[in-house]
C-alpha cells in the first residue's frame, strides 16, 4: 500500500514539473525584453556585420528609391508547348506523337503529301476503316410455306 502511494505521488510530481515547463515564461520575456542574438556572419546583402539580411537597411533604401541601375531587368521566359501532346519544347509540326498516331491511322502528313505528289492534290477521307477491312455476310431466308 505504501509503495502504491509513493508511485502515485511521484507521478503527480512529474506531471506538475512538465506542466510548469510547458506554461513557464522564459526569463528574458519576464523583463519585457527579448534577447536578439546578433549574427556572427556578415549580412548577405550589404556585407556588414551586426544584422541579418532580412533586417538590412541598405536593401530597403534601394527598393524604396527605385534604383534599378544595379539590378538588370528580368527576362521573360516563353515556353513553347505542343498543341497536340501538350509537351514543352516542341510544336505540332514536329510532334512525334502526332506523327506516330497519323502513321497508324494511315493519314499522310502535309510534308509527305507535298514531297511525293508535288502540286497535285488528292482528296480522301480521313479516319474510318478501309473498304477491304470490312467483313460482309449474306443472310438468306427460305420461305417455309
Amino acid at each position: 500500500m505504501a509503495i502504491q502511494a509513493a508511485r502515485e505521488e511521484e507521478r503527480v510530481r512529474k506531471s506538475l514539473e512538465e506542466s510548469k515547463r510547458f506554461y513557464e515564461v522564459p526569463n528574458e520575456q519576464q523583463n519585457g525584453k527579448t534577447q536578439n542574438k546578433k549574427p556572427s556572419a556578415p549580412c548577405f546583402h550589404c556585407g556588414k556585420m551586426g544584422h541579418w539580411a532580412r533586417d538590412c537597411r541598405s536593401q530597403q533604401s534601394t527598393s524604396i528609391s527605385g534604383n534599378s541601375a544595379n539590378h538588370p531587368p528580368k527576362a521573360t521566359v516563353i515556353t513553347i508547348t505542343c498543341r497536340y501532346c501538350k509537351k514543352p519544347g516542341n510544336t505540332k509540326e514536329v510532334c512525334r506523337k502526332l506523327k506516330y498516331v497519323n502513321s497508324k491511322k494511315g493519314i499522310e502528313t502535309s510534308e509527305n503529301v507535298s514531297k511525293t505528289q508535288g502540286n497535285q492534290s488528292q482528296s480522301y477521307i480521313n479516319g474510318g476503316r478501309s473498304a477491304s477491312s470490312i467483313k460482309t455476310a449474306a443472310i438468306s431466308f427460305q420461305n417455309s410455306s
